[in-house]
């Protein structure tokens, strides 16, 4: 069985045995594609046990590990801190496919969508199509992207959901969003990762402003430039440290997003006046 998506303007195909495969959600039902072609193929097995590593190690996190094997790169997902026999899925990536062992004894039943989203090394995906991956709640007002972003905890969730209350804003992704990159348009694009914010919609609009959020006991906003606003919002995007110059690549865009796009540090309280705020200094890049 295969099943399309396009996800940031990328194609991709995942296929499996139809008994294994997941009943689709609703984060990659949105993002279904009718046009049966792929530059990207995730190709799906279950195995009793998963095939023992091969290459050099060169990223070992607590939740993935990465060996280069020449061309190839071999991921490995789970608890993997200690020992990489508590890995749960083998993910090798050779050019364009991928080919995914999920361990039997991982799964309930079918190989769900979760887990097929986290097997996908999305950030490592993106970067190679000049897209970074932010942590950040995505809305649309008047067909425009308005994006938060902070430390977890901080209100990016409160934030979209006062712009709906308050001005009918739609929730596009509650928790991440791709911003594709050159050097004339920024735009924001929906993605199937919405951690655990049910919010996940299909959509890619212009940027009208990046926010960096912090709690306060009044409401104030400013401009954000220079190094401050590249250190704290580096922080919110995911590098995949295991591809060739991943740092200086997301850097390097990073900074051509803060050339191009109004960025903004809003000190704020969880109400009105917050929008109200945004909503003024927007108004006048318009």
């Amino acid at each position: 069985m295969e099943r399309y998506y396009q996800i940031a303007g990328i194609d991709i195909c995942i296929k499996g045995n139809a008994e294994e495969l997941y009943p689709e959600d609703y984060r990659l039902a949105a993002f279904r594609s009718e046009k049966k072609e792929y530059e990207y193929l995730y190709e799906y097995s279950i195995a009793e046990e998963l095939a023992e590593s091969s290459g050099n190690c060169i990223f070992h996190g607590s939740v993935r590990r990465v060996y280069q094997d020449g061309k190839r790169k071999i991921h490995y997902f789970g608890t993997v801190k200690e020992h990489l026999e508590h890995a749960h899925v083998r993910s090798v990536f050779d050019s364009n496919v991928a080919y995914v062992q999920v361990k039997r004894s991982s799964l309930q039943d079918r190989i769900t969508n979760k887990l097929v989203l986290n097997s996908m090394n999305i950030e490592g995906l993106l970067l190679k199509h000049h897209t970074l991956l932010l942590h950040a709640s995505f809305i649309e007002v008047n067909g425009r992207a308005i994006l938060f972003t902070a430390p977890s905890g901080t209100g990016k969730s409160t934030q979209a959901d006062l712009w709906k209350q308050y001005r009918d804003a739609d929730i596009i992704n509650g928790d991440r969003v791709a911003i594709k990159v050159d050097d004339k348009t920024m735009t924001a694009c929906g993605i199937p990762f919405a951690g655990s914010s049910r919010h996940c919609k299909n959509a890619t609009l212009p940027i009208a402003g990046v926010v960096y959020l912090a709690q306060g006991t009044e409401t104030k906003i400013r401009p954000f430039k220079g190094m401050q606003a590249f250190k704290n919002i580096l922080n919110e995007v995911t590098i995949p440290v295991w591809e060739a110059h991943a740092v200086e690549r997301v850097s390097d865009m990073l900074l051509t997003v803060l050339n191009h796009v109004p960025v903004y540090h809003l000190e704020c309280t969880p109400d009105e006046s917050a929008v109200i705020a945004l909503e003024n200094v927007l108004n006048k890049e318009v």
